[in-house]
């Protein structure tokens, strides 16, 4: 069943809410859509939660992942970050208007391209190179062919999002190889394996900023 953005986000409605608090423990909660306010460049839900203390765990840019379960019973999932934060009790939580995830076809519906530092670690050793295409389910980087990477090997590595102090860190399964450019280089394109909600939530607002361009 096809779940679009504005059958899930209308005034009234409740939302159920996954987040990470500030010492990066994962918090559930529910949320009353109070407002919607259409922007040019992003539209703004206004929230207010059935429990008044999580509205002070939950801090501007902190990424947000949204729930709403279909009538026949299926789970969909929505990106999404929080704009503003709330200073008075009487001030509702503002968040960026959700994007619609579908895991199975997000890699191919929601790529963005971008320009991050890439490390991959083989036989030992790190190698560099630069992630160009992000989703929150692949990638795809170039690197120097020091060590020719084939379609079908698993592969550890990381790469930088900005303003993360962290860089994140993943498994994944090589899905495709191939030699490019002059000189040459090669890339490769990667499905992550084994990704926890904490991490693709990140992915997933990361794309959703690129795409709004607040990146």
């Amino acid at each position: 069943m096809l779940v679009k953005v504005e059958d899930v986000f209308k005034l009234g409605n409740k939302i159920d809410i996954l987040f990470a608090d500030k010492i990066g423990q994962m918090k559930n909660c529910q949320a009353l859509i109070k407002n919607i306010i259409k922007g040019l460049k992003e539209d703004k839900l206004y929230l207010e939660f059935s429990e008044k203390e999580i509205a002070d765990l939950i801090q501007r840019g902190t990424e947000l992942t949204v729930y709403y379960v279909t009538q026949e019973g299926e789970k969909k999932q929505f990106g999404t970050y929080i704009i503003e934060q709330k200073l008075r009790e009487d001030q509702s939580l503002v968040l960026a208007k959700p994007v619609s995830i579908d895991y199975n076809s997000f890699r191919r519906f929601h790529r963005v391209d971008v320009d991050l530092p890439f490390r991959y670690f083989a036989g030992g050793k790190s190698y560099n190179g630069k992630v160009v295409n992000l989703s929150a389910c692949g990638l795809f980087a170039v690197i120097e062919p020091q060590i020719i990477m084939k379609e079908g090997s698993l592969l550890q590595f990381e790469f930088d999002l900005p303003g993360n102090t962290r860089p994140t860190h993943l498994n994944g399964l090589i899905v495709r190889d191939e030699l490019m450019g002059n000189p040459i280089k090669q890339g490769i394109a990667i499905d992550f394996r084994h990704v926890d909600k904490y991490e693709q939530a990140e992915l997933m607002v990361f794309v959703t900023k690129t795409e709004l361009g607040v990146f």
